[in-house]
């Protein structure tokens, strides 16, 4: 396989969903593509059942740094300063390789104690998670229809999962550190344990919803002349939904999920 490539993305996630479910979702990112590069951070927040509002910045500035098992990440533009502490050990994957490049998922916190200010002395604390993807494949190379991606946290559970859907898929699922090869990844449920465990998505709030032109690449000048149809076209839509994990028919934690659908054109 080649080992040269023109483009890199690396992109931060960090979350975090206080007890009565008021939630934020960060991103920073850095692309580099030829001549082209591009710093993007954003933060998305929403109280209650409100609409989620976002504040982005472009401008180079400071991204998420790692010290021990603490993530902190302090932005003037987007005037955030949050410090995850991580209560899980981390997970690394290599999701997928070929001539065109590779996908790195590093889930650097799958369960995280946060604390984090924001915006209009906006503050939460609460149960969290951050990870780190990279990419030397262009995203549009990706033979992916459909993507699905979530998070459930309680005090006693954090379970994640990945689940691409077209020319070569790929499902994974790990809860609280081990992977489970039995799962059954749906919109509102995960199956394992051979049927005996299941989560159930309830009451989902849409955080993000659109295609990315409209939606998370909206503030980027000029994109459609810099990203190709496929990339601009893509659909997601993003919720905040209660959680409920049972073994056998009883209740065994309750919590806040954060999931995803993307589509590719």
């Amino acid at each position: 396989m080649t080992t040269k490539h023109d483009f890199f993305l690396r992109k931060w996630y960090l979350d975090c969903v206080a007890d009565n479910g008021d939630t934020c979702i960060g991103y920073a990112a850095t692309l580099q593509w030829k001549a082209f590069k591009l710093h993007y951070s954003s933060i998305t927040s929403t109280q209650g059942n409100a609409a989620s509002t976002t504040k982005t910045s472009l401008g180079e500035s400071s991204v998420p740094q790692i010290k021990d098992r603490q993530i902190e990440w302090v932005s003037k533009p987007l005037d955030l300063v949050g410090t995850w502490t991580a209560s899980a050990e981390p997970i690394q994957q290599r999701l997928y390789e070929s001539d065109e490049g590779i996908v790195t998922w590093s889930c650097l916190q799958p369960l995280s104690r946060v604390n984090v200010s924001f915006g209009k002395k906006t503050h939460l604390e609460g149960l969290g998670y951050a990870e780190l993807l990279e990419l030397t494949i262009k995203p549009w190379q990706l033979p992916i229809t459909e993507l699905r991606w979530g998070r459930y946290l309680s005090e006693r559970d954090a379970l994640v999962w990945i689940d691409w859907r077209g020319a070569v898929p790929l499902s994974m699922v790990f809860h609280n550190g081990k992977q489970i090869q039995d799962a059954l990844i749906g919109d509102h449920h995960i199956v394992f344990d051979r049927g005996r465990t299941e989560l159930s998505l309830t009451e989902p709030v849409e955080l993000r919803k659109g295609i990315l032109v409209s939606t998370a690449l909206s503030s980027i000048p000029r994109v459609e002349t810099v990203l190709p149809v496929r990339m601009l076209r893509t659909y997601e839509c993003k919720w905040r939904s209660k959680g409920a994990m049972a073994t056998d028919g009883s209740v065994k934690s309750t919590g806040w999920s954060i999931h995803e659908i993307v589509r590719f054109p």
